[in-house]
């Protein structure tokens, strides 16, 4: 699913993206028993990124991702991975905002 969603954002495709990424992160963010903790940080992270992406290409600095799970954006996994694009990535525009607003920034 991740190969696909890097796929329709590298492509332009992002009103299927936007529509398809709801339903691709959810199992990724299911808690399961037996996953590793990277595993499972990683198999969220990826398409959590993808949708930061998306939201910063469509000017929605974390409103979309707000209003599809908002409350996903505040797990701490999400405030830490913003954090760390804040501090390392300093070429995404909104990724600050969107830091104030989940609460990333101290």
């Amino acid at each position: 699913m991740v190969d696909a969603s890097r796929e329709e954002f590298g492509a332009c495709r992002y009103t299927a993206l936007a529509r398809a990424l709801p339903s691709r992160i959810a199992p990724a963010a299911a808690p399961d028993g037996n996953a590793c903790p990277e595993g499972a940080a990683t198999a969220v992270a990826d398409p959590y990124t993808i949708a930061t992406r998306l939201c910063v290409k469509l000017g929605e600095d974390g409103l979309a991702a707000k209003q599809a799970a908002p409350q996903e954006v505040r797990r701490a996994p999400v405030r830490v991975m913003t954090a760390d694009l804040v501090r390392y990535d300093r070429t995404l525009p909104g990724v600050r905002t969107f830091a104030r607003r989940i609460g990333a920034l101290a």
